[in-house]
C-alpha cells in the first residue's frame, strides 16, 4: 500500500492523503486511511474557472492579489537557468515522468536494491 499525496486540479479541486497504518490491537495488520479535502464540499461552492477570480479581483481593485513586474522578473531569474539546463545535453539524463505515473524508474530501482517495491 503506497503512501500518496494526490492533488486534484480542475474541475474537482482538492487534496487527498492516503497512507498505510497499523492498528493498536493488531499491529501485524495494515490498513489504509484516506483523508480528503474537496474545495466544493468545504466552501459550499463550486470552484470558479481560471478567469473568474482574477476578473473579480480587478473589478474590486484588489491589485495586491497580482504580482508586481519586479517580482515576476525575479522569479524568472531563478527559473531561467533551470530551463536552460533542461534544454541542453544534461536534460537527457533527467528522468521523464509520464502522466499518471507514480515516479521515475530510478526510484523503483533504488527500492528494489533493498528488496522493497
Amino acid at each position: 500500500m503506497p503512501n500518496q499525496l494526490v492533488l486534484h486540479i480542475q474541475p474537482e479541486e482538492g487534496i487527498s492523503l492516503r497512507f498505510a497504518c497499523q492498528g493498536p490491537r493488531r499491529p501485524d495488520a495494515l490498513g489504509q486511511r484516506r483523508h480528503d479535502f474537496e474545495y466544493a464540499d468545504y466552501f459550499g461552492v463550486q470552484p470558479s474557472t481560471g478567469y473568474e477570480t482574477p476578473a473579480a479581483r480587478l473589478h474590486d481593485r484588489r491589485r495586491h492579489a497580482f504580482p508586481r513586474a519586479d517580482m515576476v522578473e525575479a522569479g524568472w531569474c531563478v527559473v531561467s537557468p533551470v530551463l536552460d539546463v533542461w534544454k541542453g545535453a544534461a536534460a537527457e539524463k533527467l528522468s521523464q515522468l509520464c502522466l499518471r505515473y507514480l515516479g521515475p524508474r530510478e526510484a523503483d530501482d533504488l527500492l528494489e536494491r533493498d528488496g522493497r517495491r
